[in-house]
C-alpha cells in the first residue's frame, strides 16, 4: 500500500477547509490549524483587502505557509471597474528557495467569505498604541465575544 506524502494530506485538508488555516511547524511534523477570521468593529467580517492593515492594528495574525513565514496578500485582476479575488500565497522572495505548495496554490479569501455560513470568526482586541507604533502580542487577549 502506498503512503500518501504529508504535504499532500495537508493540501487536501486546506482544499476542504471552510476557514483560514495556518501551518504550525512544531511539534514535528507540523499541522494546519484554524485561524478565526477577524470581525471589524461593526461585527462584520473584515474586507479581505484590509486583512494586512487589520493585523497591524489588532491582535490578529496573518497565516503562515509551510516555510513558517507570514503569507503575502495578493489581489488578482478583476473585470474592469471591480477588484478581483484576494488570495494568500507563499511569501518566498526568490534566491535558492521555491514557493511551497501550501500557499503556492493560493488561498482564495474572497471565496471563503462568499460562503461564510460555516466560517469561524472572532473579534480580536486592538493593539495598544505606544508612540506611533502599535504593540502587543498577536495571540494574547482574544476576547470572549461569541463567534
Amino acid at each position: 500500500m502506498d503512503e500518501v506524502p504529508f504535504e499532500t494530506l495537508l493540501l487536501r485538508q486546506q482544499a476542504h477547509a471552510e476557514n483560514l488555516t495556518s501551518f504550525r511547524c512544531y511539534p514535528f511534523p507540523g499541522q494546519l490549524y484554524v485561524v478565526p477570521y477577524p470581525l471589524g468593529d461593526d461585527r462584520l467580517p473584515v474586507a479581505p483587502e484590509l486583512l494586512v492593515q487589520h493585523s497591524r492594528t489588532h491582535r490578529f495574525r496573518l497565516p503562515f505557509c509551510f516555510h513558517g513565514r507570514t503569507v503575502k496578500m495578493v489581489t488578482r485582476s478583476g473585470e474592469p471597474g471591480s477588484e478581483g479575488p484576494v488570495t494568500l500565497e507563499c511569501a518566498v522572495r526568490g534566491g535558492n528557495e521555491v514557493r511551497c505548495p501550501y500557499y503556492g496554490i493560493s488561498v482564495n479569501v474572497t471565496g471563503l467569505l462568499s460562503d461564510d455560513c460555516n466560517m469561524e470568526c472572532r473579534s480580536y482586541l486592538p493593539r495598544k498604541l505606544r508612540g506611533k507604533q502599535f504593540v502587543g502580542k498577536f495571540w494574547d487577549g482574544l476576547d470572549d465575544v461569541e463567534r
